[in-house]
């Protein structure tokens, strides 16, 4: 169904914003590469919400939603500005994996 996994990413972006990484990456590492949610509407979601909290870890989901799930070249950059604007350690592990696979 279309939107199936959305309660996943969801659940994903609630772990985010709790400080809880670890449950973060669960749910993102839970979701199959095919997936008929809206990346698009969801990294402009995830990007406004990085640019009016200022919280890295909504970069950081940005990244990772599009290295999955749209443009791996695309989600490289948006990882990449992350990794060098910092953020929480687990999540900069992550990114620094992702890019070195590329």
């Amino acid at each position: 169904p279309k939107g199936f996994h959305l309660h996943v990413f969801n659940s994903a972006y609630f772990a985010l914003s709790a400080g809880n990484y670890e449950e973060a990456l669960r749910q993102y590492e839970a979701i199959p590469e095919e997936t008929e949610v809206d990346i698009n509407g969801l990294q402009r979601y995830l990007h406004e919400i990085y640019e009016r909290k200022k919280e890295s870890a909504f970069l950081f989901a940005e990244g990772y939603t599009v290295y999955r799930w749209k443009n791996k070249e695309d989600g490289i950059s948006i990882l990449r500005e992350f990794v060098e604007n910092g953020g929480p350690q687990m999540l900069v592990t992550k990114a620094k994996d992702l890019i070195g696979t590329v």
